[in-house]
């Protein structure tokens, strides 16, 4: 089985790129928060329909990094892991991921997991 590449959706490489090589790849979603409505970030979002909301909001628009819950999801799905996340500096990403790092491997502490914070916003 081939180790699997796990990063939040504020990453930049086109899907396209990654089937081409049969990379095992799967993005976690941040949360795009518009007054009262959460948009997820993931090939479901409507740009538009985002945009217009934060056109005719008020209030500004903030973000939540996923739950540690959302990456222990994919940490489950292979043996062999790398977490790249954005920036623990601007975001809480890292930090779920590394909680769900740890309760994955209470779980199965075969699991080979490495996580990589990558010091940059894309």
């Amino acid at each position: 089985m081939k180790p699997r590449i796990i990063s939040d959706s504020s990453c930049d490489l086109p899907k396209d790129f990654l089937e081409k090589d049969g990379i095992d790849f799967s993005l976690v979603p941040l949360k795009i928060i518009v007054g009262n409505h959460e948009f997820i970030d993931d090939e479901t979002l409507n740009p538009k329909e985002l945009i217009a909301a934060m056109k005719a909001e008020k209030t500004a628009t903030s973000s939540s990094c996923p739950s540690p819950e959302d990456f222990a999801a994919e940490l489950r799905k292979n043996k062999e892991s790398y977490v790249i996340t954005m920036t623990s500096g601007l975001s809480g990403t890292y930090n779920s991921a590394r909680v769900a790092k740890n309760m994955v491997l209470e779980e199965d502490d075969s699991l080979k997991i490495s996580l990589f914070d990558t010091h940059a916003t894309s």
